[in-house]
């Protein structure tokens, strides 16, 4: 039960890692589009208070899915992570689902990974950077982050053995 509880959390990190470069890809995407509007954005006609709502939520949405339509590796991960969070969830009791449910989300993992193997490009390659840091330091540079991960990693790898160890 401790390994499924270590792999979650493993998987865990890795959905936080992955919501951090999504926001990061965001942020970029935003940016550039900045730089190519010069001109200030122009008052409307028909303002309404409706409008201004599900504005956010729109430019939201549209903003997510150029990020992760441009940068496909991401989107890639985030999906093979979610899919393998929900086996620890169902094994926990954190969220009791349907075994089909979990199978084809093992499918759908692996079909992911599959990808990743036959397409080396899309591995996701973090970026790790923007931390508030001067010249914006790379993942080697940044000690902590290099050892949460070798952490992560190690974790992961530990669970995985020791949930099909447990299961002979």
């Amino acid at each position: 039960m401790w390994a499924a509880r270590h792999y979650y959390y493993s998987l865990l990190l890795s959905l936080v890692r992955d919501l951090y470069e999504i926001s990061l890809q965001m942020e970029q995407f935003a940016h550039d589009r900045a730089k190519r509007e010069k001109s200030p954005s122009q008052d409307r006609l028909g303002y309404s208070v409706a409008n201004e709502e599900t504005e956010w939520l729109q430019f939201f949405l549209l903003l997510l899915f150029r990020s992760l339509k441009k940068h496909l590796p991401l989107l890639l991960d985030t999906v093979k992570n979610f899919c393998d969070i929900l086996n620890p969830l169902d094994q926990l009791g954190i969220y009791k689902s349907n075994p089909c449910i979990i199978g084809l989300g093992g499918l759908v993992s692996s079909i992911a990974g599959i990808i990743t193997v036959a397409y080396p490009q899309m591995k996701l390659k973090t970026h790790w950077g923007g931390f508030g840091l001067k010249n914006s330091t790379c993942f080697q540079d940044n000690l902590l982050v290099k050892w949460t991960f070798a952490l992560g990693t190690a974790m992961s790898c530990c669970a995985y053995g020791l949930i099909h160890m447990s299961a002979e």
